[in-house]
């Protein structure tokens, strides 16, 4: 007597890593060249209730812009590099961007392992890098024509406006004209802001 059997196969799902809670992305926004963002959190997750993974690395694929440093929270990770993350437990990191220069940036941010079972998280980084606050001193009118003028009489005085049109304050340490005795300059400011 032949009996057939049947069945089939389905793949059980492997432990892995993840971040919790869960994101894939991370923006942070507009930082001045040179300076850093503050840090933002990132916390990885054995979710296996079985095997305990051997973290291989921690990385950011730009090195330049993005760094990772330690958790600003409880609960940090001891390593970057190799060390045990037993079932359910979890670690952080934190990660900070210092633009080198103006434009935008992206990265990608790795946690892998490879024992028992190789497993990956990662998540996309993102920064844009702004100017250095600057003044920027604007003078008007750049040029006036007095006309004729009769001699000993003084003509009608001149308004000439100085502007800090710029994103930091200035230090004026002087204002003053050509030695020529037919203009005076008088000093006396009055100041508004724009």
């Amino acid at each position: 007597v032949m009996v057939d059997l049947h069945g089939s196969c389905i793949a059980v799902p492997g432990p892995y890593l993840e971040w919790i809670p869960p994101k894939n992305w991370e923006g942070f926004g507009e930082v001045v060249v040179g300076q850093t963002s503050a840090t933002a959190p990132f916390t990885i997750q054995n979710n296996s209730s079985t095997y305990t993974f051997t973290t291989n690395d921690i990385l950011v694929t730009d090195t330049d812009n993005f760094h990772i440093v330690p958790s600003p929270y409880a609960g940090a990770c001891p390593s970057i590099k190799i060390f045990s993350l037993p079932p359910g437990e979890r670690c952080s990191v934190g990660l900070t961007f210092t633009p080198m220069e103006t434009g935008d940036y992206d990265s990608i941010l790795y946690a892998y392992a490879n024992s028992p079972f190789f497993a990956e998280a990662s998540a996309l980084l993102e920064g844009t890098g702004v100017p250095v606050p600057a003044p920027e001193l604007v003078v008007w009118p750049t040029e006036h024509n007095f006309g004729p003028q009769q001699i000993t009489t003084a003509s009608t005085e001149l308004s000439i406006d100085i502007a800090n049109i710029g994103d930091a304050a200035m230090k004026i340490s002087g204002i003053t004209h050509t030695a020529d005795p037919h203009f005076i300059l008088d000093l006396a400011v009055s100041y508004t802001h724009l």
